[in-house]
């Protein structure tokens, strides 16, 4: 089963699992304890939309030509969820960023794509959303193997942490 965890705009050098001092990620600190950790990730180009192209093409953004914000991930291209579904994997994902909806064909592949603002309004509940829709999905999947995406976009500005950490 491969779960794919991905952070808009989240800073590496921020989180305990990458050597950071101080306890910001203890959740993703214990996961990473029992999964694959990449300790030398890049970014091929800093927009969310090309860059993630790249991530699920394996392809340079240059050669798949998906520019920011403003082309599709053209259907020509095998991306890791079709080549998983030809190997049998259910495929899952629920993502929170307008540049990777379906009208941009970020869905191409998936079994099910859930676009977080379909289902919520206000910034701050679509982290609970996502965890709560992966959960589900870990609760009754079945018995085949799996593609999990969970696509987080609350460290991306406008940062607006939960009350209690105002202060």
């Amino acid at each position: 089963n491969i779960i794919l965890i991905t952070v808009d705009a989240l800073r590496a050098d921020h989180m305990g699992l990458y050597g950071y001092e101080y306890d910001t990620s203890p959740r993703l600190d214990e996961f990473a304890e029992k999964a694959i950790l990449f300790t030398h990730p890049y970014c091929p180009i800093p927009k969310t939309s090309a860059s993630i192209a790249s991530l699920m093409t394996g392809i340079h953004p240059l050669i798949h030509g998906t520019k920011p914000n403003r082309d599709a991930l053209e259907e020509r291209h095998i991306t890791l969820a079709k080549a998983l579904k030809m190997k049998g994997y259910a495929t899952h994902a629920v993502v929170d960023n307008g540049n990777l909806s379906k009208s941009y064909k970020f869905h191409q592949g998936f079994d099910e794509y859930i676009q977080v603002w379909n289902f919520v309004e206000d910034k701050p509940g679509s982290t609970p959303f996502i965890t709560d829709k992966i959960l589900e999905f870990l609760k009754n999947r079945g018995s085949g193997p799996f593609f999990l995406w969970a696509h987080y976009v609350e460290t991306h500005t406008p940062y607006l942490p939960p009350p209690e950490f105002v202060e």
